[in-house]
């Protein structure tokens, strides 16, 4: 438990709430995996490992993210008064458990995604691919200046990288979402001629799909809605106009 008595500092918040994610490789997750791993912690590191295992067994139940939601929920719960987590300030025990949260849900990815996850989303990406030709500003009723506009293009980009990590939590996920919208609104409303509302959105944002060749959407999609944290609800009505 070195690693947790270390001067407090802003890094993992940083990087976790960063546009570009921890690599699954990442020291990081090494370091959660240590601490998960000493004598303090074999209770959390056993629930654990038990969620992960039932979550393989049984890929396609939707109550084992309620479980994995609701043990999570209880681990950090526990840590407010549990050597050596409670020691900690607040800010950095609530980075410990924001970065606990993404290795537990990164190792359910890992074991949730299924064949038939994989050959929806290649399916989709070739429909996609098919139409790319076609999908144009003037078919959409867009104005064709939207495509050079340098906003629509950094919603093209951080909607693609969600390519790079297909197993981000799903309120990561709707964060870059919203990220896109907020783009296509001003853009939409700097090149006129469309409404910058939910109609005009809906629009650009299926352009924009095109555009940043997806390869996992499907799949996360369904990600994001089976393992959705309970205590997020101000998000929904943005995942609902992305599906």
């Amino acid at each position: 438990c070195a690693w947790l008595r270390r001067p407090h500092d802003d890094s993992m918040a940083a990087l976790l709430k960063s546009k570009t994610p921890t690599p699954i490789t990442d020291k990081g997750d090494k370091e959660i995996e240590m601490v998960l791993n000493s004598p303090h912690n074999k209770a959390f590191h056993d629930l654990i490992e038990s969620l992960i295992s039932h979550v393989a067994k049984s890929p396609g139940d939707s109550s084992c993210a309620s479980q994995v939601w609701k043990s999570l929920i209880q681990i950090e719960g526990e840590m407010d008064h549990t050597t050596p987590w409670s020691a900690l300030s607040k800010p950095r025990l609530t980075s410990v458990k924001e970065r606990l949260e993404a290795y537990v849900l990164h190792r359910c990815h890992a074991v949730w995604q299924t064949p038939a996850h994989k050959q929806e989303d290649k399916e989709f990406l070739a429909r996609t691919e098919s139409l790319t030709p076609l999908v144009t500003p003037s078919f959409l009723g867009l104005p064709e200046k939207l495509m050079s506009h340098h906003l629509m293009i950094n919603a093209a980009d951080e909607l693609s990288r969600l390519n790079e990590t297909p197993h981000e939590s799903p309120m990561r996920i709707v964060l870059r979402i919203s990220a896109s919208c907020n783009s296509l609104a001003i853009a939409l409303r700097e090149c006129g001629g469309v409404s910058d509302g939910a109609d005009g959105i809906v629009l650009a944002l299926a352009l924009v799909v095109v555009m940043a060749k997806l390869q996992y959407l499907p799949s996360m999609m369904t990600w994001a809605d089976v393992f959705w944290d309970p205590r997020e609800s101000q998000a929904t009505e943005l995942f609902c106009l992305f599906t």
